[in-house]
């Protein structure tokens, strides 16, 4: 090296991994965003990925190159440099080719391919060693400003844009109520204690139940995440929708979110699930304030290719011994999140939308919470689900794995509705709960193999599209009513509008209010749950457009035929009688085992 020092030696290959690692994550990003125009397929990273992923690009080839340094100080005749290249470019080689070609090549023949690319640049930079280090000292600095700048053009853009948005808002109607929407992602509601289920997963729900109204019979627009909250917040049904496994929420359609900035109100959205709520899904429309990706550590090692493949690999779970995703945003952020953004608000009311991702799977609770719920100590942090994928839970699933897997679950669910305890305790000590209408509910269940299907978004059978419903709002809605007639939660925006002072609803669907009063509403058109194409990558969910009837005009659940013998299905007899056919909507086949009323 051109620098006899070891000092000065460490600090060039500081310089010369700093360059290499923003010049690796631009290519990461640039091959990212063209997999996403040419395949049509989301990004599933920060919207800040364009300077989170070069960041952790640096950190990483800092903390390597800083290793090798060390070692060349105690060995002189160490090839730091030659390794430093290595390293970098045979990472960077890896996450291009893992981008473009993932799909194409084995793993073996990738890393095969990002081995020679990685030692031809380490050659090369080697016999040019005091060019490639002049370039590195003239570069790096001019290259991490650059970054910089991309950061502060970011997140400054977007705390102006939010301030433009709160400022251009109308007034509010004098009294409008702050409205908490409450979405328990993947929280079924057979395993609720407010159900009756017997273990206590949900005592602060339950309370809450007692002081509001409880829906009996709420069922999901979906039994998986996107189309169901797209539902939730346009009150269309999915099949009207343009979300998909690879297809956003489009602006077709009204947000309710959208709506209430219209009547003044401030709007948040504070999400967990980074899969199918973040920016990228079409639901942050009409929030002045959305909140997915948290800045921190994880995120910025999520950005990267590289370091969000070696995180998902099962050889580094095991080491890991836990299944915990890096990354993963629990409810106490969550909530942290809300209150923040909360008390900026001031006279105006509020519209926030909360989703918890505690009670998806890997279910990991803490430790005394599954032990509070199970009644024994977890055996392992490593999920049985994970390690046995798609096929192999399907094949056969251990029934000591699936009660593992169910424990935690239920324990992951109890742990939330403490963190939605803590959260109501919160603005009750700030005075901004008595005028709060709350409404939880869940996008979807979940499965535990009561069908031979695991997980959700493969049926439409009642543990996958049967949710909790609860409205509660003292002096708004009736105290401890239960509503035995199915609804569905497109109704929520339709709802949601009524309690505002404005008149009017710009949303389908019929408002929940119809239930408060003493007389028994008329039958009603059947309740939907639909699924978007089957996702590509797991071979026991359908290929096609699926929809059915979980309930008819009657309130009677549709019959859980095994296979569907023509273009109808025929409601089970109730006390009134045999309910007619209910026609499917148009285009739909018939397939077996879609059904999804009572198990």
């Amino acid at each position: 090296m051109s620098d006899a020092r070891p000092a000065g030696r460490i600090l060039d290959l500081l310089r010369l991994a700093a360059g290499l690692g923003v010049v690796g994550g631009a290519l990461d990003v640039a091959t990212v965003l063209l997999r996403r125009a040419w395949l049509g397929q989301f990004t599933a990273r920060s919207r800040d990925v364009l300077w989170l992923a070069p960041l952790g690009y640096v950190l990483v080839f800092a903390l390597g190159a800083l290793l090798l340094g060390l070692i060349a100080w105690w060995r002189p005749r160490f090839p730091a440099l030659w390794l430093t290249v290595f390293g970098a470019a045979a990472g960077i080689a890896l996450s291009v080719t893992f981008l473009l070609l993932g799909q194409r090549l084995h793993p073996a023949a990738l890393g095969l391919l990002a081995l020679g690319l990685g030692a031809q640049a380490a050659r090369l930079a080697a016999a040019r060693e005091a060019a490639t280090l002049r370039l590195a000292r003239r570069a790096a600095p001019w290259l991490l400003v650059a970054l910089l700048a991309v950061a502060a053009v970011q997140l400054g853009g977007r705390a102006r844009r939010e301030r433009q948005a709160a400022a251009a808002l109308p007034a509010a109607a004098p009294g409008a109520p702050n409205i908490l929407f409450l979405v328990l992602d993947t929280v079924r509601a057979a395993s609720l204690s407010l159900y009756g289920h017997p273990r206590p997963t949900s005592p602060e729900l339950e309370r809450l139940g007692r002081e509001g109204v409880v829906f009996d019979q709420a069922l999901a627009p979906a039994p998986w995440t996107l189309p169901s909250h797209a539902s939730m917040l346009t009150g269309r049904w999915p099949h009207e929708l343009s979300t998909g496994w690879f297809r956003p929420l489009d602006a077709r359609d009204s947000t309710l979110a959208e709506a209430l900035a219209a009547r003044g109100y401030r709007t948040g959205g504070f999400v967990a699930n980074l899969i199918y709520t973040d920016y990228e899904k079409g639901l942050a429309r009409g929030f002045q304030r959305y909140e997915d990706f948290p800045l921190g550590l994880a995120t910025l090692l999520r950005s990267c290719t590289l370091t969000r493949r070696l995180s998902d690999t099962r050889a580094f779970r095991r080491w890991l011994g836990t299944d915990q995703v890096l990354g993963r945003k629990h409810a106490a952020v969550v909530n942290a999140e809300f209150l923040d953004w909360q008390a900026t608000t001031g006279e105006r009311p509020f519209f926030a939308f909360l989703n918890y991702f505690d009670a998806h799977d890997p279910y990991l609770p803490p430790d005394d919470w599954f032990r509070r719920i199970a009644g024994h100590d977890r055996p392992s942090h490593l999920s049985p689900f994970r390690r046995l994928g798609m096929a192999g839970r399907h094949a056969g699933m251990r029934p000591a794995d699936v009660q593992l897997e169910r424990d935690a679950y239920e324990a992951s669910i109890a742990w939330l509705d403490d963190a939605i305890r803590q959260l109501l305790d919160s603005l009750e000590a700030r005075g901004a709960l008595a005028n709060t209408i709350v409404v939880v509910t869940s996008d979807h269940g979940e499965e535990f193999g009561e069908h031979g299907v695991y997980l959700h978004g493969h049926t439409l059978f009642r543990d996958a599209v049967h949710v909790p419903l609860l409205l509660w709002a003292p002096g708004r809605v009736p105290a401890a009513r239960r509503v035995a007639r199915p609804v569905s939660l497109r109704d929520l925006p339709a709802t949601l509008l009524q309690f505002t002072p404005a008149a009017g609803s710009a949303f389908p669907g019929r408002p929940l209010q119809r239930f408060f009063g003493d007389s028994v509403p008329a039958p009603e058109a059947p309740v939907l749950s639909g699924g978007a194409e089957g996702d590509p990558h797991a071979g026991v969910v359908p290929r096609r457009p699926r929809r059915a009837p979980v309930a008819d005009r009657h309130g009677l659940p549709v019959h859980p035929a095994r296979r569907w013998e023509s273009p109808a299905l025929r409601v089970a007899h109730g006390p009134g009688g045999a309910g007619e056919p209910v026609p499917l909507p148009a285009g739909t086949r018939p397939r077996r085992g879609l059904p999804g009323a009572a198990p």
